[in-house]
């Protein structure tokens, strides 16, 4: 069991971010940071997403495999593969 006690900062709890974030954009420093940060928080999102599908795929193929579903696991990695291929391919092309 677990107890959540919410309660206002006050009106004024965001002054000292604001005053941060006027600084940063004064000297011009926040913005690159923020950029880099922002492309590193994109390609890391898109390798989790990628490694999500990949882990999924891996299960579900094993579990056929050990049901004797040869065929179907089979099939699933080799769509897998031709997948990574022309996504590999699309993604050669489009740079």
């Amino acid at each position: 069991m677990a107890r959540l006690l919410l309660r206002s900062l006050g009106p004024e709890w965001s002054q000292p971010y604001q005053q941060k974030l006027q600084r940063q954009q004064q000297t011009g420093t926040g913005q690159a940071v923020n950029n880099t940060q922002a492309q590193i928080s994109v390609k890391d999102g898109v390798t989790l997403a990628i490694l999500g599908v990949a882990a999924l795929v891996g299960i579900r193929g094993y579990l056929w495999y050990q049901d004797g579903k040869l065929l179907k696991a089979s099939l699933l990695g080799a769509g897998t593969a031709l997948g990574l291929v022309a996504t590999g391919w699309g993604w050669w092309r489009w740079r």
